[in-house]
């Protein structure tokens, strides 16, 4: 299908601006399948809110499953982004375990209370966030091992969980997402804080060509700052402006490392 990797790119661009910015940062080779897998995340991010039924959500991961293992070949090319990641899995010999993480991870959010504790909530980001952040680095550099990754656990637990307050601060909730009362949001904001804390040294440590993989983190202390300011009227809710979030990736990738808290 010679337009999914186009496809792949609106999408994100609409889905996930902040992934599809930081991913013109990565070689221009390796960029269209950054894409690929950033609107592989963006369609089973969305499946939980788009179905009314359990069962609905439980058939649409399942079928991803399948086109991951080569089970549905035909609909799969019928699909622009399944056609895009799977030429991508095997382009880079990507293994499957990680996408079988964030796809089950996607189940657990069919359940009516898919989090009732702070550490399940963490396995979430982990699993989701985290995850991503490791496929990214190996499309980025084939010959990855663990060490190369250890950056992937913070950094992604971090920018999960400043997703989710911006996402509770938001002035239009659509999904009316809400919080177990076991969770406060200040639990949120000393888990985004710490696990950004354990990022940085990491960070700086990594190989220079996963620099791409791990870009999105450095968007955290522009968010929670925008979280910090005082109540507007009328309420706009904790954006940042796309002038700085380029700036604030231009620099953390000309510098080797996002910028202190």
């Amino acid at each position: 299908m010679p337009d999914a990797f186009a496809h792949c790119r609106a999408l994100v661009h609409t889905a996930d601006p902040d992934r599809s910015l930081a991913a013109m940062f990565a070689p221009k080779p390796r960029r269209d399948a950054l894409i690929a897998l950033y609107a592989f995340n963006a369609e089973v991010a969305r499946i939980p809110a788009a179905v009314t039924e359990p069962l609905a959500g439980e058939i649409r991961l399942q079928w991803w499953r399948e086109v991951l293992e080569g089970r549905r070949p035909e609909e799969a090319r019928g699909h622009p982004v399944a056609a895009a990641i799977v030429d991508v899995v095997k382009a880079h010999a990507l293994p499957l375990h990680p996408f079988e993480q964030m796809i089950e991870a996607r189940r657990s959010e069919l359940a009516a209370r898919p989090f009732e504790t702070l550490a399940e909530l963490t396995t979430y980001a982990v699993d989701t966030s985290a995850t991503l952040m490791e496929l990214s680095a190996l499309i980025l550099a084939r010959d990855c091992g663990v060490n190369d990754l250890v950056f992937a656990q913070p950094a992604g637990i971090s920018v999960a969980m400043t997703g989710l307050l911006r996402v509770l601060a938001a002035p239009t909730n659509l999904h009316g997402a809400a919080l177990p009362d076991a969770i406060s949001p200040a639990d949120l904001r000393a888990q985004a804080d710490s696990a950004y804390a354990r990022a940085l040294p990491l960070i700086a440590a990594a190989r220079p060509e996963l620099t791409a993989a791990w870009l999105p983190v450095a968007l955290v202390p522009l968010y929670l700052r925008a979280l910090d300011r005082p109540a507007q009227e009328p309420p706009r809710g904790p954006d940042v402006s796309a002038f700085r979030k380029a700036w604030a990736l231009w620099r953390a990738a000309r510098n080797g490392r996002p910028a202190a808290p």
